[in-house]
């Protein structure tokens, strides 16, 4: 598969799940403890570079444990799984070592970027902490985006 293609077809299927995504995330906003320092929108994926992508929020700021204990419902945004054989939403997977394009660099910044357009259009109203979206683990070529400074 071609970069070009992969990003489409990665997009289509943000795209088929962006109503749930946007709900998930004005709901975890709602729940957001008061102690939070900032939210963290972060973009996962699998180590092997297959095309598993999870999206999730986390909280910092003082006992972490806590802040994100009591979002612990709400944080799961994006979930890719398999399901009866199936990967469940419908993304395309990948074979690593077929690829002339770096697949987890690509899924990042594809989601990221993805994120950035479909979480600026919500109602950021109800948090007033930063709000940046990004990979923990060093994956895609995009800096950090702030969403709400």
């Amino acid at each position: 598969m071609e970069k070009e293609e992969y990003i489409s077809q990665v997009t289509q299927v943000l795209d088929s799940s962006s109503q749930d995504i946007k709900e998930k995330f004005h709901d975890a906003l709602g729940a957001i403890p008061e102690k939070a320092k900032s939210i963290a929108v972060c973009v996962f994926t699998d180590q092997d570079g297959e095309g598993f992508l999870d999206i999730r929020i986390s909280l910092d700021g003082p006992d972490l444990y806590i802040l994100n204990k009591e979002i612990k419902d709400k944080a799961d945004l994006f979930e890719t799984k398999i399901v009866e054989g199936k990967v469940e939403p419908p993304m395309p997977l990948l074979d690593p070592f077929d690829l002339d394009f770096d697949s987890a660099d690509t899924l990042v910044d594809t989601a990221s970027s993805w994120l950035e357009k479909e979480l600026k259009h919500t109602d950021l109203s109800k948090v007033n902490i930063p709000i940046t979206i990004l990979n923990p683990d060093g994956y895609g070529t995009l800096k950090p985006i702030k969403l709400k400074r």
